[in-house]
């Protein structure tokens, strides 16, 4: 599996130097891993003709870091990958005082790595250096084994021959947003100012969706572009800065650049510099447009830039009380009126809807000491029935009958549910019990105060009474 995938690479053996291990830490699973690693190498180093280098390789695994995360170990092995080609550094193995007995790395090109060092690249024949190279093991409980090769994205001159000017665009949800996503920008920019003016306007342009709420600038510069977010961010007016709001997407599906500059009667190219004026006025109202055809030819690089903000709103259902109270099959808490406005609020839901209105139920009715709850509108072809089928049969779902439940004890105690336990399942519901007969049967519990008793049951074709779930301590 490793020389495959290194023969798939088109990579000699010596151009990875780093082995992101599977690792578990075991007596036996390691050293079994390590003597694969040096028989993939020994294959691959006799298949190139070469010979192999000693201690040429680091070999380390972040479950040292973070311990075992199954099936999330292959990508967390990723991700540390990313990050060390990104800060070019190797990450030692923490706890690693003494190697394990079965491990043996003489005469093989490994070494473990026992701190945290710089990460060396591989030079060529003419002393230049090649992007680093690493591979990464994966290895799962059912037998399915993976390993990955991952190169070093080059790097590039930031001198290039079309540095200015360019068109810097900006686009969110909100005005709000917006402001974030360009605070956000100054502030890379100002802590990060390694990349060609060119490669962000390309990546703002190519890599990013296009939002309502949008600003455009013609900018010849780092400085002035940082000049003119400044501005924009403290509310004054910055030459070739404009911003848009889209309440309707207008313009065509899709335009290239020649179609805009058409339309707007301009001349599309003039060498390698284009009219940023007509874009930016016809992407600021509404058009889009493939950005690629104003590239084509001298296309940029991609560039990290900071991606779209979380809006941080809050869609949790609010918290409650929760104090330890006795263990209970349906305890109720009594909603204020305070709770149910904020709520309201926060939710966007109408809060007495949830206590009152419940399609699938009918009104309880009093019998003695219980409360009958009719399921008046449950019928055998509903949505319910059709869109949930087992082994090709309709069945109401668990979930429903839940809710069912939730709602009907809510109606007749005139209370909100806090927890539910005890479920004891006896058949499932089929169409033909909506057919016979369905009510649900709400009962005090003696044993635990401000607590209730449910059950679901169904009529059989003599009429007879049988439960389907009971919800009891």
């Amino acid at each position: 599996m490793i020389c495959d995938a290194m023969q798939r690479a088109n990579l000699s053996p010596e151009r990875v130097n780093y082995i992101e291990a599977h690792g578990t830490g075991t007596s036996l699973g390691d050293p079994i891993e390590i003597n694969g690693l040096k028989k993939a190498y020994r294959q691959l180093y006799q298949a190139s003709g070469k010979e192999a280098q000693p201690e040429h390789c680091a070999i380390g695994t972040v479950k040292t870091n973070i311990g075992h995360l199954e099936a999330a170990a292959g990508i967390a092995g990723l991700s540390k990958v990313i990050l060390a080609l990104k800060n070019k550094r190797l990450h030692g193995n923490i706890h690693l005082q003494e190697q394990n007995p079965y491990i043996d790395l003489a005469e093989s090109p490994f070494y473990l790595v026992t701190e945290s060092q710089e990460w060396p690249a591989i030079k060529d024949q003419e002393g230049d250096e090649l992007p680093r190279c690493a591979g990464i093991s994966s290895f799962g409980f059912g037998g399915a084994n993976a390993h990955v090769v991952l190169e070093e994205w080059p790097t590039h001159s930031v001198e290039t021959p079309y540095q200015e000017p360019n068109l810097i665009l900006l686009s969110a949800n909100t005005e709000q947003q917006l402001q974030q996503v360009s605070n956000e920008l100054l502030e890379h920019l100002e802590n990060n100012a390694t990349a060609p003016l060119s490669d962000i306007a390309y990546t703002l342009q190519c890599g990013r969706k296009h939002r309502p709420h949008r600003l455009a600038v013609i900018v010849s510069g780092l400085d002035e572009l940082k000049q003119a977010l400044g501005q924009y961010l403290s509310g004054q007016n910055m030459p070739h800065l404009a911003t848009s709001q889209l309440l309707d997407k207008g313009g065509d599906t899709s335009l290239d650049a020649r179609t805009v500059f058409k339309k707007k009667g301009s001349i599309p190219l003039e060498g390698n510099k284009c009219d940023l004026n007509t874009l930016q006025d016809a992407w600021l109202g509404g058009e889009d447009i493939v950005w690629s055809e104003i590239w084509r030819g001298r296309e940029p690089h991609r560039t990290p830039l900071p991606g779209y903000p979380f809006s941080l709103k809050r869609y949790w259902v609010r918290k409650t009380d929760t104090s330890p109270t006795q263990e209970t099959s349906v305890t109720n808490k009594t909603a204020t009126t305070e709770h149910a406005i904020t709520e309201k609020q926060e939710c966007g839901v109408q809060t007495e809807d949830l206590l009152q209105h419940q399609p699938l139920i009918g009104v309880p009715q009093e019998n003695g000491r219980n409360h009958l709850v009719p399921l008046q509108t449950l019928v055998h072809d509903g949505y319910y029935f059709d869109q949930h089928k087992v082994a090709g049969m309709p069945v109401l779902p668990a979930a429903v009958i839940i809710e069912i439940m939730r709602a009907a004890a809510e109606k007749a105690l005139g209370e909100s549910v806090r927890s539910i336990t005890g479920l004891v399942w006896y058949i499932p519901v089929m169409p033909n019990h909506v057919k016979n007969g369905l009510r649900l049967s709400v009962t005090p519990d003696e044993k635990v105060d401000g607590s209730v008793r449910l059950s679901l049951e169904s009529f059989d074709i003599k009429g007879q009474l049988r439960y389907i779930v009971k919800v009891s301590p």
